[in-house]
């Protein structure tokens, strides 16, 4: 919710959107650069003795302040931007907008280091229990075991969306959801969703028969009935509104050797091949939008 000029006292950002494991992931993820500090705990009482716990609660009263303004700024201003709407709003749009870009360097930075740091702290206690595998397994299983939890409370989002619109919000047609597009190996761009909705199939290759990428229909059926072929139905966020009975197509492409990697850098974009799907894209939305009623027609109650 973007605040306002004038913030009735009874407007609140939607309860009940956020569970109780969600909002503890949500917490781990957002404290996640102290966690080095609480672990630093035992090592600094060894060197510096019991004025350990006086540091801490030292640095607990600095920055109480800070945590008390929050909490008295959100419930008189509820944003979900906090610290960037607020300075927008009460200084100037530019220190607004420097200030979400500080917040937004801070958390993608956190959301770097944390799945590190529990990595290395994975792999020194299975070293202390005894249990001895390669580094790059035991850091592997550790970003994983430690994003994995982010990125459920991600998706959480979308089904939070699906299942309690903003109000005002119209009927949802369809749902588009348009992913990776800018690399591809092979200039091939995968779209899924006509598999559960077959009617969209005809649209689709329509629209492909006219591009010069080749346009791949799949990754939208159970991996037993689709010859061991990953299904992508639930893979993102376009997952909450096919489990709502939505129609939904997802346009995306197969892994490449940087996908999802620190190397996968503006520069190795492939300019020529994302410029033919931004066109192919623009020509398909037009078509849906063309045929949305007919395709709303279709939501499965």
């Amino acid at each position: 919710m973007n605040s306002t000029d004038s913030v009735p006292r009874s407007i609140r950002l939607k309860g009940n959107t956020i569970g109780p494991w969600g909002l503890a992931a949500l917490a781990i993820g957002i404290t996640s650069p102290a966690m080095g500090l609480y672990a630093l705990w035992a090592p600094m009482q060894v060197a510096a003795g019991p004025i350990t716990p006086l540091i801490f609660l030292a640095a607990m009263v600095m920055i109480l302040p800070t945590a008390i303004s929050y909490a008295l700024l959100n419930r008189e201003a509820p944003s979900a931007a906090a610290a960037s709407a607020w300075v927008w709003k009460a200084v100037h749009p530019i220190a607004g907008f420097q200030a979400g870009l500080l917040m937004t360097t801070y958390f993608f930075i956190a959301a770097l280091a944390q799945p590190l740091m529990f990595a290395l702290f994975f792999h020194d206690l299975l070293e202390q229990l005894h249990v001895h595998l390669p580094q790059s397994v035991t850091l592997t299983l550790g970003v994983l075991a430690a994003g994995a939890p982010v990125a459920w409370v991600c998706l959480r989002g979308a089904e939070a969306f699906v299942a309690h619109p903003p109000p005002g919000t119209p009927p949802i047609g369809m749902d588009l959801n348009l992913d990776m597009l800018s690399r591809s190996d092979g200039a091939d761009l995968t779209v899924s969703g006509v598999g559960p909705e077959p009617w969209l199939r005809a649209t689709v290759e329509a629209e492909a028969a006219v591009s010069p990428i080749h346009v791949h229909l799949g990754h939208d059926r159970p991996w037993y009935r689709a010859g061991m072929v990953e299904d992508w139905t639930d893979g993102s966020d376009h997952g909450a509104f096919a489990g709502a009975g939505i129609p939904w197509l997802y346009l995306g492409v197969e892994d490449h050797p940087d996908y999802h990697a620190p190397t996968d850098t503006f520069e190795r974009i492939d300019r020529a091949f994302y410029a033919d799907v931004a066109s192919f894209v623009v020509s398909l939305v037009a078509r849906l939008d063309r045929d949305l009623d007919a395709i709303a027609a279709h939501r499965r109650r």
